[in-house]
C-alpha cells in the first residue's frame, strides 16, 4: 500500500470545508492545503508543509540510504525527511550520518547491525530512543559538544570521539 496523495494541481493552496466535528485522515500525503470549518487529524500522515488547520501524528521513515544525505529524500522510505512528529528506524546494515543540522524526532530506533553517526549535532527524541546497534557521538578534549536528550542504557554500543586525549 501507499499514501493518498492530497495536494493542488497547480502551484496554489486547496481548500477542504469541513462543517462537522474534527474530521480525520489516516495514510495521505498533504500539500498546500487549508482546512476550513472544524480543524482535521491526520495520522500516519506526511505532512509535506504550508498546511493550515491540520494537526499531524507522526510517520514512520526508515533509512534506505542511498547516499549520506539525511536532508535527501530518496534515502527515506516513504520518501519525505523526517520531522519533530515522525519515528525513525536506522535499519540493520546501515551507517546513516546526521548531516548538516541538528534534528528532532518522536521516536528513534537503531536496529542490531546499524549505525547512526550524529556528526556533533544534536539530537533530540521526544518519546522513545532504542538502540539495538551503534550511536557515534563526537566532541573535544574537554566535553562532548552535541546533545543527546535520550539515552538507552540497556542495549547498544555508544562511542564517543574526541579531538583530545580525554573526555
Amino acid at each position: 500500500g501507499g499514501f493518498i496523495i492530497m495536494e493542488s494541481t497547480t502551484t496554489g493552496a486547496w481548500t477542504l470545508t469541513n462543517s462537522g466535528a474534527t474530521g480525520y485522515a489516516e495514510f495521505a500525503d498533504i500539500d498546500r492545503s487549508t482546512v476550513s470549518g472544524s480543524a482535521f487529524t491526520a495520522d500516519s500522515s506526511i505532512d509535506q508543509g504550508t498546511n493550515v488547520n491540520w494537526s499531524f501524528t507522526g510517520v514512520v521513515k526508515k533509512w534506505i540510504g542511498t547516499d549520506s544525505n539525511w536532508s535527501s529524500t530518496a534515502n527515506w522510505d516513504p520518501a519525505v525527511i523526517p520531522g519533530t512528529t515522525d519515528s525513525v528506524i536506522i535499519q540493520s546494515g546501515y551507517t546513516t550520518p546526521l548531516t548538516g543540522a541538528n534534528r528532532e524526532m518522536a521516536n528513534l530506533e537503531i536496529e542490531a547491525g546499524a549505525t547512526l553517526d550524529i556528526q556533533g549535532n544534536d539530537l533530540t527524541i521526544t518519546n522513545t530512543f532504542e538502540n539495538q546497534g551503534t550511536l557515534k557521538r563526537y566532541g573535544t578534549a574537554s566535553s562532548i559538544t552535541e546533545t543527546v536528550n535520550k539515552t538507552d542504557i540497556d542495549s547498544g554500543t555508544v562511542y564517543y570521539y574526541n579531538s583530545g586525549t580525554t573526555i
